[in-house]
């Protein structure tokens, strides 16, 4: 009996661990259809040596600052552009379309109420310069809030992004 007791909180802990939990592909992902494109409508400035152009409000910010944000309010939708490849010099990324290849969401623990929501995107196609991920994400309260909507993310991006449907690059 003696034995029974330590070894019965283990046992419950491990009971409990091995249930199991379906995930399911959040229903607005699946407004994103096999052969949509991502299209860069507007350019975009890239300084010599950063990989990432953050947008929030329709508006561009570059990753210059504490932890690669420089004006962006992680508690509200942005959005990133991420390249393959670091630039030598400044250059500005002309309008061209992307092939979204696979989706990623995650949740990621922040604090005890708090939750950063990312979805983020693999990119191919648009010649050079590569882009490797579009990214979007926001913090806020896990208790009420959930992964990010395509309105979201639009109004986010403003017009310098919009989803097109499209033959495969």
């Amino acid at each position: 009996m003696r034995y029974l007791l330590p070894i019965l909180p283990i046992a419950l802990l491990l009971t409990g661990c091995a249930g199991t939990a379906t995930l399911h592909t959040p229903h607005f992902l699946h407004q994103v259809p096999a052969g949509t494109l991502l299209a860069l409508e507007r350019p975009l400035h890239f300084k010599a040596g950063t990989i990432r152009v953050y947008l929030q409000d329709g508006q561009p910010y570059h990753s210059h600052g504490f932890f690669g944000y420089s004006g962006i309010n992680r508690y509200r939708v942005h959005c990133m552009l991420e390249l393959r490849h670091k630039p030598s010099t400044d250059f500005t990324l002309s309008a061209r379309d992307y092939r979204l290849d696979a989706v990623r969401w995650e949740t990621t623990y922040l604090m005890a109420d708090t939750s950063e929501f990312r979805t983020e995107w693999r990119l191919s196609g648009g010649g050079e310069p590569q882009a490797y991920t579009f990214t979007c994400s926001k913090a806020d309260n896990a208790a009420f809030e959930s992964h990010l909507t395509l309105e979201e993310i639009d109004h986010a991006v403003g017009d310098y992004f919009r989803l097109k449907h499209g033959k495969p690059l």
